[in-house]
């Protein structure tokens, strides 16, 4: 018999957090099984999403957090994405580039 090791997680916000741009709100959870980011378009099934979230969230990075620490975090996590997106647009010569919030 097999042991397995199991973490429990604050389940804040997984269904309403791109896994890819950590962009947090409840339009991107329009309907109950679609998922799609307003900030950078990522789609998925929203099952698919949630568990993405939950098991990134498995690291020591967001071990006993409450849910306005996890807010913070994936706040500060989107800020940082918006910031590289902006400069490598930049750097590409796209100097007309804005991002959507």
């Amino acid at each position: 018999m097999q042991s397995m090791l199991y973490t429990t997680i604050n389940p804040a916000y997984t269904s309403q957090c791109c896994p890819e741009c950590n962009c947090v709100s409840k339009e991107n959870r329009k309907k109950q099984d679609k998922f799609r980011c307003t900030e950078c378009g990522y789609e998925k099934h929203a099952d698919v999403v949630g568990s993405r979230n939950v098991s990134s969230r498995s690291s020591a990075e967001f071990s006993n957090l409450n849910k306005r620490q996890i807010l913070q975090m994936l706040n500060s996590k989107n800020l940082t994405w918006r910031e590289q997106r902006c400069y490598s647009s930049a750097k590409n010569g796209d100097l007309h580039h804005q991002s959507s919030k």
